[in-house]
């Protein structure tokens, strides 16, 4: 079947006046999820698809087909509906291992005006499951009252993307290349100073990881509408370096903040590989603490209590890159 609107970018219904190939001899069993006819002979699949359950579906793009995106959780409402601080997983499977997920929140003006408000990233990880690619993505949503919607985006993880020109940085003249050889020679003994991370990569001055996933790294893959009643204390999820060659998965603390002296377990899962690794806690003024390997569920494990208020990073050591950052977290 063919969406001509979509398939051509010279159709007066094509907004974005871009083709999207997808919409171009599409499957009548895909194509049911954003399109219906009026008449039910012409959906093409068997058995019919009745109008309640096509309003239930969730809203897709041509990335949830892709992707072979599999929702495996979704409640029987068509919304998902939370209270106060609950936290609900949502459950999914993706095409194979070299595909990642980013999701958020977008709430909308509770007028009814349609002005997005607030984004609200969520917490979205992978795990390599008996050769599937499982996602689990952790749903809570920061405010009092709100209705908005849940995008999931997927797409090619970002160390297997092509690098973009734009991306490399330009090459150091051969003067100032020089004289930073030289200052690197006369420093190499200098200990970072308090909340200087300026010798781990891809983390700014405040030690937030500048390579997290946003909205723009993936394609839109599909979206699913949510109700929040109650409190405003949901959690405010940590947010895993997507850029990073490995893979971990932070099975705790699931939290992006502590607070001042509170005693925190950490655990991490590697994603697809059976070799060791050098995990540690950064903490704001440059001090290591070890990970501890856990051969039952070939996890690293640490439990710590923070005393410093700033940025705690979880690192790995690489033999390319040296140490990269996992995940930041902030102690308030």
């Amino acid at each position: 079947m063919v969406d001509t609107a979509s398939a051509a970018k010279s159709h007066p219904l094509n907004a974005e006046c871009k083709v999207d190939p997808w919409f171009f001899l599409a499957s009548p069993k895909d194509l049911i999820f954003t399109h219906f006819p009026l008449a039910a002979l012409d959906q093409f699949v068997d058995p019919v698809v009745p109008l309640p359950v096509f309003w239930s579906l969730p809203y897709v793009r041509p990335a949830f087909f892709s992707c072979k995106v599999k929702l495996l959780n979704l409640p029987h409402a068509p919304r998902i509906e939370l209270r106060d601080d609950q936290v609900v997983p949502l459950v999914m499977c993706v095409r194979d291992a070299s595909l990642a997920v980013f999701a958020e929140v977008e709430l909308h003006d509770p007028n009814g005006s349609g002005r997005i408000v607030a984004r609200q990233p969520l917490l979205a990880q992978c795990m390599d499951y008996r050769g599937k690619r499982m996602v689990k993505i952790l749903v809570g949503v920061r405010a009092a009252e709100a209705r908005g919607l849940v995008k999931i985006y997927c797409g090619t993880r970002v160390p297997l993307q092509p690098r973009r020109l734009a991306d490399e940085p330009p090459p150091p003249s051969p003067g100032r290349a020089a004289q930073k050889k030289v200052l690197g020679f006369l420093n190499k003994d200098k200990r970072p100073s308090a909340h200087d991370y300026s010798r781990i990569k891809d983390v700014d001055e405040d030690g937030s990881i500048k390579t997290t996933a946003t909205a723009k790294t993936y394609p839109l893959a599909c979206i699913l509408p949510v109700v929040h009643r109650g409190r405003n204390n949901a959690p405010v999820f940590v947010q895993v370096n997507a850029a990073i060659p490995n893979e971990f998965y932070i099975k705790e603390p699931t939290d992006g903040q502590f607070h001042l002296g509170e005693s925190v377990s950490f655990h991490l899962l590697p994603v697809g590989e059976e070799r060791l690794f050098h995990l540690q806690l950064r903490s704001p003024s440059g001090h290591q603490f070890k990970f501890v390997y856990q051969p039952s569920d070939q996890g690293y494990i640490l439990r710590h209590a923070v005393k410093e208020r700033g940025a705690w990073i979880i690192v790995y050591h690489t033999d390319t890159d040296g140490w990269l950052p996992i995940a930041s977290f902030n102690c308030i």
